[in-house]
């Protein structure tokens, strides 16, 4: 081959290598410029934590949430040094008469986060049966710490007549979770919980729930449990991360948005996460024949089910609380809230999304007041 060939063979190599450098440091250069101004605080949610970084590892000795207090069973319980709450760790509401003796235990839907404790569905519910329902609704629990607090307090010496366990239909991801950062990246690190593992055939309890403030062996051991049981840990790994470099992060974004993402309404198709919520309620059952008790059990939709139902689609967790009707017939009073007709819009704070308003704690009063009031009235 000809020298000159030969060079203007290397020559036109070396423009092809100056383009593809060109190409990628452009590439990478848009790919910054998108993390920086727009991706990171757009995905936020579902970029990766990391759980081997110093920052996801040191946590201050104060408890950083002046509501809760760090429990080292539960993970978090009311803190009763706050207004909002009474000393035995219930919502504060206007006195009514307590002759019924109705508990309601769950999460921020069931406390009435976003709006006053007037407007909370179990105060409203008092109303409507003149007596008063007390609301023992923690924000962030799970159903599992929701029952596992109501057995604690039981146990104690807590007497009661009827008792609703209310969750959002999103809560489903919370049982098949131990370590709520992994699950939702911007949450702290303090809000750690125990979890009902099945093993061998059999149903357990795994709380490896540190004391506050945590040693570096009680977060290790905590992170050990969360890589065995949390199903979040593994989706966690599978995340992006935003860091150099920004075009392999950007690839890695399209490829979990696209392909590999995790959404609590998929749960609601997941063998496991719906097999540890029926075993939460079976064991709510049984805690109703031990205690004698009415057991109360209702969903609350999440603004994603009301967009499918404005769609004439069904809810995610429709063909769950079937399932649920028929597993326990008279042993579980289900209330289908959306067996009543609501202004779709109105029912949480901003149309379609946040809590659920004053109006749609209205609404899910008004549907559990239909349904127990035969046991009620008895």
């Amino acid at each position: 081959m000809a020298r000159w060939e030969r060079f203007n063979m290397f020559k036109a190599g070396a423009q092809y290598g100056i383009l593809l450098v060109a190409v990628a440091l452009i590439f990478e250069g848009a790919s910054l410029l998108f993390w920086k101004q727009y991706g990171i605080d757009r995905i936020a949610y579902h970029l990766r934590v990391n759980t081997n970084s110093a920052q996801f590892a040191s946590v201050a000795n104060k408890w950083p949430s002046a509501t809760e207090a760090p429990d080292s069973f539960l993970g978090w319980v009311p803190n009763r040094e706050h207004p909002w709450f009474t000393a035995d760790g219930r919502r504060k509401s206007p006195s009514l008469p307590t002759t019924k003796k109705i508990l309601a235990y769950g999460d921020s839907f069931v406390f009435g986060a976003d709006v006053t404790e007037k407007e909370s569905f179990p105060h409203q519910l008092s109303l409507m049966i003149d007596d008063t329902v007390e609301n023992f609704g923690v924000g962030g629990y799970g159903p599992d710490q929701a029952i596992i607090r109501l057995e604690r307090h039981l146990q104690s010496g807590k007497q009661s007549n009827l008792v609703i366990l209310g969750m959002p239909s999103e809560n489903i991801a919370r049982v098949v979770n131990v370590i709520r950062r992994l699950y939702i990246p911007l949450e702290g690190v303090h809000f750690a919980k125990p979890i009902f593992v099945k093993e061998g055939g059999q149903w357990r309890l795994v709380n490896d729930v540190p004391k506050w403030p945590p040693t570096t062996e009680s977060l290790q051991k905590l992170l050990d449990t969360a890589r065995k049981y949390d199903l979040w840990h593994t989706q966690n790994e599978a995340r992006p991360s935003a860091e150099f470099p920004y075009s392999l992060a950007s690839i890695q974004a399209f490829k979990f948005l696209g392909f590999d993402v995790l959404r609590w309404q998929d749960l609601y198709k997941n063998e496991r996460a719906v097999s540890t919520l029926r075993y939460i309620l079976r064991r709510f059952v049984g805690l109703s024949k031990r205690y004698n008790f009415t057991p109360v059990f209702v969903i609350v939709p999440m603004p994603e089910d009301l967009l499918r139902l404005r769609s004439h689609e069904d809810v995610f967790y429709s063909e769950f609380l079937e399932l649920v009707r028929r597993e326990f017939k008279n042993d579980l009073l289900v209330v289908n809230v959306l067996g009543q007709a609501f202004d779709l819009e109105r029912f949480h704070v901003r149309p379609f999304s946040g809590h659920a308003s004053a109006y749609g704690n209205h609404v899910i009063a008004t549907a559990i007041h239909e349904r127990i009031r035969p046991a009620i009235d008895d």
